[in-house]
């Protein structure tokens, strides 16, 4: 037996906990082999179960939960610290291929073979069967990955930055309310200096909407010129139709709404005057709309005569002569 030249002693244990299997890198395994090497070398004794003085290695737990407390002891073994690396790593090693369980004891020391130091022990290794045969078996399979160093303890979390509260919708606009018809009425003019508006008049495709254009006909109906104070040569002024919205019924005289369309007529000779003693059926015209505001109206056509000093209140020199109210009013929405 070669002689391990050192003081009597027993190394307190160290408690490790189990940790949970990783798998070895190259360098890992490099290190292992050191491990070896170092194990051959320091070894005071061999193989073959011998027990001897010399130091020991022993690892200690259980392999079930709540089981019998197992005992693995190198003898003859180099003295290593449990608690340095190389110590931890052969604990480990032990750990692993034995399967124990949760945390265990390391230990080391000198004077004292293991079954004196371990009467109740499981297992009794030479160096040749640690390093033979525990270290090839662990090799092959993960290793245990270091303990992770104490740190501080951890702060308390920060409290969550509180979300921002989804502004409300807005509240959706209340739907208008109904729009009523108005009375209106058919009711015409008596015309005036013998020039009169007459005959059926109509109108159609005026847009529906408030505040809207586009494209509608006007028919005013006939007019006529019959004026027995003046020669057969007389001529009216000028003529035109205008298409209104009046918010209520227009019974004559100066008239106050929306003007929807409008026009010059013009007669088959080119003018737009109208020779005493004749009369003109006009031809539906299509023309450019424009709605009034929201409402109800009722529609009228007028004929309109450019005499200014008949007139003299008007802005453009034209007078009203003569107008068509039609019957049925007219919702703009």
């Amino acid at each position: 037996m070669n002689e391990c030249p050192r003081p009597a002693c027993t190394k307190a244990p160290t408690e490790t906990p189990r940790p949970s299997p990783a798998r070895r890198s190259r360098s890992s395994r490099a290190a292992l082999g050191s491990l070896v090497a170092a194990v051959f070398a320091a070894g005071c004794g061999g193989g073959g179960g011998e027990e001897t003085k010399g130091p020991y290695f022993a690892v200690q737990g259980t392999q079930t939960a709540g089981g019998l407390t197992f005992t693995a002891c190198i003898e003859g073994i180099a003295y290593y610290d449990p608690a340095s690396p190389s110590g931890q790593q052969i604990a480990a090693n032990l750990a692993e291929y034995y399967n124990l369980i949760g945390s265990y004891r390391s230990f080391a020391g000198e004077g004292a073979t293991c079954r004196e130091r371990f009467p109740a022990l499981s297992v009794l290794l030479s160096v040749g069967d640690y390093n033979n045969t525990v270290l090839p078996a662990v090799a092959g399979s993960p290793a245990p990955a270091p303990a992770p160093a104490p740190g501080p303890a951890p702060g308390p979390s920060p409290s969550p930055s509180p979300s921002p509260s989804p502004s409300p919708s807005p509240a959706p606009a209340p739907a208008p309310a109904p729009i009523s018809p108005r009375t209106c009425g058919s009711t015409a003019g008596p015309g005036v200096g013998g020039l009169s508006l007459f005959g059926q008049a109509s109108y159609s495709n005026v847009p529906g909407a408030a505040n809207a254009s586009g494209t509608m006909s006007l028919d005013p109906g006939e007019i006529s010129f019959n004026n027995p104070n003046l020669t057969a040569s007389s001529t009216t002024g000028s003529l035109r139709a205008t298409f209104w919205a009046v918010a209520g019924t227009y019974n004559g005289g100066t008239i106050s709404g929306a003007i929807v369309a409008r026009y010059n007529i013009q007669f088959t000779d080119g003018t737009n005057q109208l020779r005493n003693f004749q009369s003109s059926n006009l031809v539906a015209q299509s023309l450019t709309a424009n709605t009034p505001s929201r409402g109800s109206y009722c529609m009228v056509v007028t004929l309109d005569e450019y005499a200014p000093a008949s007139c003299p209140g008007s802005s453009d020199g034209y007078c009203v002569v003569d107008w068509l109210q039609f019957p049925n009013s007219a919702q703009f929405q």
